[in-house]
């Protein structure tokens, strides 16, 4: 019987421990949901701006703009999740950082800067997967098209997204330039076809290698335009009539 009476006493207090279990497992996720549903949503603004450069590389900045009165009442739970969002992006070999800025009207402004390569990674880390976008071997251009409904552009007042590469060649948004094309408020799907643009870093590259080339040229010219001195040997610029070194004439 004492027996009996254990085992009931293990398997009820087993039965709470499990109860308690799962009401705070149920808590911390509908705390982990308010955060992220404050953090993603109640935004006056949202403005992206994409840059697909050749190689597959890519750069995105991301300003979320948020009220005074909203900071106050969720600001650190926006800090947290973009710090964590950081985190989980620099994990992924994504370079990913954001700054904090308060503007003239008392707003805040996080810009969120990250870059990589490989459009599947851009893909799944800020488009949730759902947006296409791929290059084109055979046509040397990229496709993208993505339906604004992500977590970035759910609920703001304000969205604009800008798309830049090396050239847009057809889309559906406003085109601001030969490089850029925007879309305010969007709610159809974005479609663009565009050239990569050339990556920073092979810019660089081909600068230093065009400098170098440069000065070598310059150096050779100069080098060449000289002549020596009949009579001391020295060298005289190649318009020179004397010598600076003995003052001896030049002979034709």
């Amino acid at each position: 019987m004492a027996a009996l009476d254990s085992s009931r006493a293990f398997s009820g207090e087993s039965s709470v421990k499990n109860t308690k279990k799962f009401v705070l497992v149920f808590v911390v996720a509908i705390l982990l949901a308010s955060s992220l549903s404050a953090c993603t949503t109640g935004a006056l603004s949202i403005n992206v701006n994409l840059i697909l450069y050749s190689g597959e590389n890519w750069r995105i900045q991301i300003g979320l703009v948020y009220s005074r009165q909203e900071i106050q009442l969720v600001g650190p739970q926006i800090e947290q999740w973009l710090a964590a969002s950081v985190s989980e992006w620099q994990a992924q070999s994504i370079q990913a950082s954001y700054s904090k800025k308060v503007l003239d009207d008392n707003n805040i402004r996080y810009q969120i800067t990250a870059s990589g390569q490989g459009f599947a990674k851009l893909n799944n880390a800020f488009f949730d997967g759902l947006a296409n976008i791929y290059y084109d071997e055979i046509t040397k251009q990229i496709e993208f098209s993505y339906l604004p409904v992500g977590e970035f552009f759910s609920a703001a007042l304000s969205r604009t997204f800008s798309l830049n590469g090396g050239k847009i060649i057809s889309s559906n948004g406003a085109q601001m330039d030969s490089n850029t094309v925007t879309w305010v408020n969007p709610v159809n799907v974005m479609n663009a076809t565009l050239k990569p643009g050339l990556h920073p870093g092979l810019l660089a590259g081909f600068l230093v290698g065009f400098l170098v080339f440069l000065i070598a040229i310059i150096g050779i010219s100069r080098r060449a335009g000289k002549k020596r001195c009949y009579n001391c040997g020295a060298r005289m610029p190649g318009r020179a009539d004397f010598c600076t070194e003995c003052g001896a004439g030049w002979l034709e």
